[in-house]
């Protein structure tokens, strides 16, 4: 009875006040006492609404007590617990180790496919590069030391995952890796990451003006002008009113691919023309 109740709240109305998660983990509490599995199961979904570390470190151990190491429920719940410590240490590298362990039992008991686990495959390496620096926005640029690492780490990692990776953490990591080659100047593998996130380079003008110009930037240099212009023409009209930091570098850049595309055609059109007029032999 007490099962179908937790399958209740947590299919119709987990956060309602008198009849939510927290009532009836009071009352399996009370019932059932703190180590029973079902107890301890509900603790542990109250974690995936309420996420916080510091609710994770208490639940964990009680998970591998009740439950058993190699429960999934308990696989999950280290899983969540190590890359939530790896984010808020101040080097990811400290729990490496933990985190490799963990996201090999959990490859194993949830599946190499399980998003939580592609997640940690990703997570993983992008710690590890961070090297004592911040969990960087993936639409900031790193530094150029920070971008070659995550290249290193990373790269390798989307290479074996390939399609099997969910739509937001794909977007994340090819961003990520985009950023690192734009830094780094390899403008034909930025142009790649960017257009392996599978996004719409229109929507990016709208939503985010910077990943838009550096990847019309990153088009432009690796000689491909005019899908350069498709993204750079629209972001300069949109900043062209806007006091945003990138206005006067979208309209140079605009410029810029315009001149190379117009002296392109005129030389194409040269060859062309002294190909058709070579005197014969």
């Amino acid at each position: 009875m007490l099962r179908r109740r937790l399958e209740s709240v947590l299919r119709d109305n987990p956060y309602a006040v008198d009849t939510g998660l927290v009532a009836l983990l009071r009352t399996l509490t009370e019932e059932l006492g703190a180590d029973d599995p079902l107890t301890v199961e509900a603790a542990y979904r109250k974690t995936q609404l309420w996420a916080g570390v510091g609710d994770l470190e208490i639940v964990v151990p009680r998970m591998m007590r009740v439950l058993g190491p190699d429960d999934p429920l308990t696989v999950e719940g280290r899983l969540r617990l190590v890359l939530e410590l790896a984010h808020a240490a101040a080097d990811g590298r400290s729990h490496a180790a933990e985190m490799a362990e963990v996201v090999a039992q959990a490859a194993h008991v949830l599946g190499a496919n399980d998003p939580q686990v592609t997640w940690a495959r990703i997570a993983l390496p992008l710690h590890l590069a961070r090297q004592g620096e911040p969990v960087r926005d993936e639409l900031a640029l790193p530094s150029a030391a920070r971008a070659a690492r995550e290249r290193e780490q990373l790269e390798p990692v989307m290479a074996q995952l390939g399609p099997s990776v969910p739509l937001i953490v794909r977007i994340l990591a090819r961003r990520i890796l985009a950023t690192a080659a734009y830094r780094m100047g390899d403008y034909p593998a930025a142009a790649r990451h960017f257009e392996a996130t599978g996004l719409v380079p229109g929507d990016e003008v709208v939503a985010h003006p910077e990943a838009a110009y550096w990847w019309g930037a990153s088009l432009g240099e690796s000689g491909h002008t005019q899908q350069a212009l498709a993204i750079l023409r629209p972001l300069s009209e949109s900043l062209k009113r806007s006091a945003h930091p990138l206005r006067a570098e979208a309209r140079a850049a605009v410029k810029k691919y315009r001149r190379t595309r117009a002296a392109t055609s005129v030389e194409r059109h040269r060859n062309v023309i002294t190909r058709r007029w070579r005197p014969g032999p």
